[in-house]
């Protein structure tokens, strides 16, 4: 009776451990936040539909100079190391465009970059924040200084550059929706592979899986001001759910970083964290259905052990 009574207290150790403690650590290491957000909500609305065949003359006046797409055999009229050096990154091949990007995220993308990557995110999470901060503030000093503080950030981040490619905000929403859909209708579709690889690899390695940044090392941290870490073992090290919220929106989780938002589908971000699984965890369904058998193995043995004491002591009395 007695060492039922241990396990009893080494199972209810374990489950306060395990659900209590460990949780709360977690929640600590990863404060909750908002699930991803799909349809860009912050970005202005598009519902305008694209020709194609205008849409390939409009890229060849507009995205040619930079950009390849070579499911149409279209190349840019620049080498890769003279591009990586005139903007600092290389390019990406459009070809996947279609399969991989939100339409609406594109189509304000082409118009505003720089505001649809970065600006217009940092700036929602930067109100959520001041926010809160009002709201604990005790004073209407306090309360403008924290206005003053917002407004100084905002300005000071709206002036820096982040990304090298300009807006066209010439063109009319027609000409946009004319060249996503011209994108789309010789988008190649990709495989989870392809996937991390086009919207990943400008700037991150995947050293296990053999894919490498297409652009060098001084040029990216000149570029972004750090280096972009390798994505190896980053499901281990932040998790599925971080990640999909991560790369969805980077400044909802790391207010700040030089990570753009990349503006992929639901879809097209579940083939790169899939990919990162497979990369970086490959023995995960392994893993899982072995820790079952050794559980059952161990539950077995246990009750043998407890008939076999019962057994050996009965006539020690």
């Amino acid at each position: 009776m007695r060492e039922l009574k241990i396990l009893i207290v080494l199972i209810a150790f374990t489950a306060v451990t395990y659900w209590g403690i460990e949780p709360y650590a977690h929640h600590v290491m990863h404060p909750h936040t908002e699930a991803p957000d799909y349809a860009f909500s912050d970005l202005e609305e598009f519902h305008v539909v694209g020709d194609a065949k205008a849409g390939k003359e409009l890229f060849a006046m507009n995205c040619q100079a930079c950009h390849s797409l070579s499911s149409d055999d279209i190349l840019p009229p620049m080498g890769h190391a003279d591009l990586v050096a005139a903007y600092g990154v290389y390019p990406p091949d459009l070809s996947t465009a279609g399969d991989l990007y939100d339409t609406k995220f594109l189509a304000n993308f082409i118009k505003n970059p720089a505001n649809t990557a970065f600006d217009s995110i940092f700036k929602k999470h930067k109100e959520e924040e001041l926010a809160k901060a009002k709201a604990l503030a005790k004073s209407d000093e306090e309360v403008a200084k924290l206005q003053h503080s917002f407004e100084k950030t905002i300005e000071g981040y709206l002036a820096k550059t982040k990304i090298s490619m300009p807006g066209f905000d010439y063109l009319s929403d027609q000409e946009i929706a004319n060249i996503i859909a011209y994108m789309k209708a010789v988008k190649k579709e990709t495989t989870p592979r392809e996937a991390t690889a086009q919207a990943c690899g400008r700037c991150h390695s995947v050293n296990y899986g053999d894919l490498t940044e297409n652009s060098s090392r001084d040029q990216l941290v000149g570029y972004l001001g750090s280096f972009p870490p390798d994505l190896s073992q980053m499901i281990k090290s932040k998790g599925d759910e971080y990640l999909h919220k991560f790369i969805n929106d980077p400044q909802k989780q790391l207010l700040g970083t030089a990570m753009p938002r990349v503006g992929l589908t639901e879809d097209a971000e579940k083939k790169i964290v899939q990919y990162l699984e497979e990369v970086g965890d490959a023995k995960k369904d392994e893993r899982n259905t072995l820790g079952v058998y050794v559980l059952i193995f161990m539950v077995i043995m246990a009750v043998f052990a407890y008939f076999f004491k019962v057994n050996v002591f009965k006539e020690v009395h």
